[in-house]
């Protein structure tokens, strides 16, 4: 898949037009860089920050289901003396997908480097990782949301056997006659896999007659 990797930083002059690029592209007009703006203050509006931090360096991950925001900040600053943010937005890999997490991850870190000595600044290495350890913490949410899926999954089906198999009446269906087995109470207070076990085999044996 193909992710949209838009970028914007300030001028650390004051003086002119902030910068904004896509795609390894540098936007040239005020128009294409509010758009890009205007992008990453939707995501940053709806959701909590991450942080992570070494040293004077920061990143914070604003992240969607779909969406992601990273804003990365270092030593470097304005003409006033105040830190000037790098923030980059892209789209995460969706779910199905999730095997392109880690490539997704390192394009986006990659184009936020280029796009910083694109507009003649330099992205320390302790900026990159912390940047890598933010966008990170989209793998582990995705993961824990996998496993809690599975284990609903998991559970739901359970209950449903458990309560169709504990049911009072359980009747089996031989050609237009039905026919209610007792021999399955005695099963119930059997475990699940013992109970299961034990109805195929009945079933098997009620089949051969």
């Amino acid at each position: 898949m193909t992710y949209d990797f838009s970028f914007w930083a300030q001028n650390l002059t004051n003086t002119g037009d902030d910068h904004a690029g896509r795609n390894g592209e540098i936007l040239r007009t005020p128009q294409q860089g509010e758009e890009v703006a205007q992008k990453i203050g939707q995501v940053t509006m709806r959701t909590h920050g991450r942080k992570v931090a070494k040293e004077e360096t920061r990143a914070t991950l604003y992240a969607t289901k779909a969406e992601a925001v990273l804003e990365v900040i270092w030593a470097q600053t304005d003409n006033l003396g105040r830190k000037a943010p790098v923030v980059g937005y892209s789209q995460i890999p969706p779910e199905n997908h999730f095997e392109d997490f880690d490539n997704w991850a390192e394009q986006f870190v990659d184009s936020l480097d280029k796009f910083v000595i694109e507009i003649g600044r330099e992205l320390p290495l302790t900026a990159k990782q912390v940047a890598r350890e933010a966008l990170s913490g989209i793998k582990k949410k995705q993961k824990v949301a996998q496993n809690k899926l599975k284990i609903g999954r998991t559970v739901g089906a359970s209950i449903v056997l458990i309560s169709l198999l504990a049911h009072p009446l359980v009747y089996l269906k031989f050609g237009s006659a039905l026919y209610m087995t007792a021999k399955v109470q005695t099963l119930l207070n059997l475990p699940a896999a013992s109970l299961l076990a034990g109805w195929g085999l009945y079933t098997v044996k009620q089949r051969k007659k």
